[in-house]
């Protein structure tokens, strides 16, 4: 299911691919050096908020990599119709500058 779906998206990141693993790898380092200094006080807690920044910057990262979904080209055998809009709102009599509206 999961390579089915990895291979209807196509990846356009718009910054290199190594630039966002280099950021998103200082990051978790950074979180993790977080987690460190406040695991002696509450563990629990600083494991807690180690996971989530992790997740949160996991799914960042995705986004930056632009995934997109090309759908697929749809040939119409019959011609488009034309539609005609008029405008008939009370606006259209208001008196214009040389006297018409």
């Amino acid at each position: 299911m999961i390579g089915a779906l990895s291979l209807a998206l196509l990846w356009r990141p718009f910054y290199s691919q190594s630039s966002i693993v280099m950021c998103v790898a200082i990051a978790v380092l950074l979180s993790i050096y977080s987690c460190a200094r406040t695991f002696r006080v509450r563990p629990v807690l600083s494991v807690t908020m180690l996971v989530m920044r992790v997740l949160l910057l996991g799914a960042i990262s995705i986004l930056l990599m632009g995934p997109s979904v090309v759908p697929p080209v749809q040939r119409r055998q019959a011609r488009p119709g034309v539609i005609i809009m008029v405008d008939t709102s009370a606006s259209m009599q208001t008196r214009d500058v040389a006297g018409t509206s």
